[in-house]
């Protein structure tokens, strides 16, 4: 591998009409495993609609990323959000 470096340009992109996303985060650290997870609702033209956020305790990062999603289809659920779209940066989260 060459030490070249380079750009990656990431955005949001909206959900389709009708249709929610959420979008969320879990982070623990490495030496302690304390964490927290957050979420944010938004509508097709990048609204906000709400959010989330919690300090959990300790686990470990898989843990607390799909903490993160179910709260956030809990608050979803609440809200009446049928049409709803996840969107994690884990992989491990969606497998």
């Amino acid at each position: 591998m060459d030490n070249q470096n380079y750009t990656v340009l990431v955005g949001w992109q909206p959900p389709l009409a009708g249709f929610v996303k959420l979008n969320t985060d879990g982070s623990a650290l490495k030496n302690s495993s304390i964490a927290g997870a957050g979420g944010v609702f938004r509508d097709e033209f990048g609204n906000w609609l709400c959010g989330f956020s919690h300090f959990v305790g300790i686990t470990t990062s898989l843990s607390i990323e799909l903490w993160a999603i179910h709260e956030g289809l809990r608050i979803a659920i609440h809200r009446g959000y049928s049409k709803l779209l996840v969107e994690t940066d884990s992989k491990a989260a969606t497998i």
